[in-house]
């Protein structure tokens, strides 16, 4: 049975365009109605006005981690596609029955474990993550704390908040994690960069900001960040300057004349973001090669995050008016089209959210299809299927909140 069975059943029961900053401002409108956390951000410098609000994401397990059962692979006839390509991946032709994610996740109020558990949360939540395999830190849904800050907690075992703290709201993730994920690291509203490795929570550096900080878009490291030369680095967007790298040691530009980052691969050598040319600022996103000094590809489509082989890129193409959503798989050193994801529905009835990875070739995707949510495994190979839905969001005032949340 494929969604286009699913939804039937659920009725009886109840070319690649080039990004221009219209299109990156009109997709940041629709997920700011989506994400209220998004709506405090302060812009401070030009360039910060076509950053889209896109999560950090990369890893997940690695790829031991079990593969999904076989899905539909077959033609599209999606009569509301943006084109016919064979790389397309229709959500109307991906077929149901799903594994459980092999990352923690929730749904609705229910966090979803690592260890196959469940328990109640007493917040909505728009973010997660899991550090070191057992400490899990979510972002709260909303500013329920102060309005100069978002409320990043501490889950317990029995889903209550052992403790809270808040960190700079922003339109990209709020908390990034290292590679192996033992490494955690956000900012704060009054100018700290604070990390959380195996030994708890920790300030490494103060930004000298004491209004918006800027956001954090990327740690380095393992295990630890309590030492210096532990190669522990925390990568920042601040509002007023070129992307910075903090240390135990101090901090550093982060080169290659960026303004702003978007993403980085795991290992730090491709970035994601708006460069200066020799007239300011690119109107697109360039991906660089920081090794070799040099531009691979851009304005294609907008990066937001990387596999955990940082061989491939999820970025967001634009959505015009009409137009259903959709986002790329991309290799990330050509911008090679691997795969692109297409819901069916227009601007206001469908959205896909920013790409988890499970492993370097495996990903969950979150999407707004006709109207209603849907949790979706994808695969490098082709397949498309459904692990979860469709269902309703939990707030029908707000038609871009997703029920769904999965660690990155």
């Amino acid at each position: 049975m494929n969604l286009e069975d699913v939804m039937t059943a659920h009725a009886d029961r109840a070319g690649e365009p080039v990004l221009t900053l219209r299109d990156v401002q009109q997709r940041a409108q629709r997920i700011q109605r989506r994400r209220r956390t998004a709506a405090a951000v302060v812009v401070g410098a030009a360039v910060a006005a076509i950053v889209l609000p896109a999560t950090l994401l990369a890893g997940g397990h690695p790829d031991s981690a079990p593969r999904p059962g076989p899905a539909s692979s077959g033609p599209s006839i999606n009569a509301d596609a943006v084109q016919q390509d064979p790389l397309d991946m229709r959500i109307a032709r991906a077929e149901a029955g799903g594994a459980p994610p092999t990352v923690a996740w929730i749904e609705g109020r229910t966090l979803h474990r690592l260890d196959g558990s469940t328990v109640r949360l007493g917040h909505d939540y728009d973010e997660l993550d899991v550090v070191g395999g057992n400490t899990y830190l979510a972002v709260r849904r909303g500013n329920e704390a102060e309005t100069d800050g978002s409320s990043l907690d501490e889950i317990g075992a029995d889903g209550s908040v052992v403790s809270t703290r808040l960190v700079t709201p922003t339109g990209q993730a709020s908390v990034v994690t290292s590679a192996d994920r033992t490494v955690a690291a956000w900012t704060t509203p009054d100018g700290k960069v604070q990390v959380w490795d195996r030994d708890g929570e920790r300030t490494l550096a103060s930004t000298g900001q004491t209004s918006w900080t800027g956001n954090a878009v990327a740690v380095f490291g393992s295990q630890t960040c309590g030492d210096p030369g532990d190669g522990c680095r925390v990568v920042v967007n601040p509002p007023d300057g070129d992307p910075v790298a903090y240390t135990n040691d101090g901090s550093e530009p982060v080169g290659g004349n960026f303004l702003n980052i978007l993403t980085m691969s795991p290992d730090g050598e491709l970035v994601a973001g708006n460069r200066g040319d020799n007239d300011g600022v690119t109107a697109c996103t360039t991906v660089w090669d920081m090794q070799d000094d040099k531009d691979l590809h851009r304005c294609q489509t907008t990066p937001f995050g990387f596999s955990p082989d940082g061989r491939h890129t999820t970025e967001y193409a634009p959505q015009r008016d009409g137009e259903p959503a959709w986002i790329d798989i991309r290799d990330a050193r050509t911008g090679e089209l691997a795969a692109k994801i297409v819901a069916r529905g227009d601007s206001d009835t469908s959205n896909i959210e920013p790409v988890a990875w499970e492993d370097a070739r495996h990903y969950l995707v979150v999407a707004l299809h006709q109207g209603r949510w849907l949790l979706l495994r994808g695969d490098l190979d082709g397949r498309l299927e459904i692990v979860e839905g469709p269902t309703d969001g939990p707030n029908a005032q707000q038609p871009y909140e997703s029920p769904y949340v999965i660690a990155r």
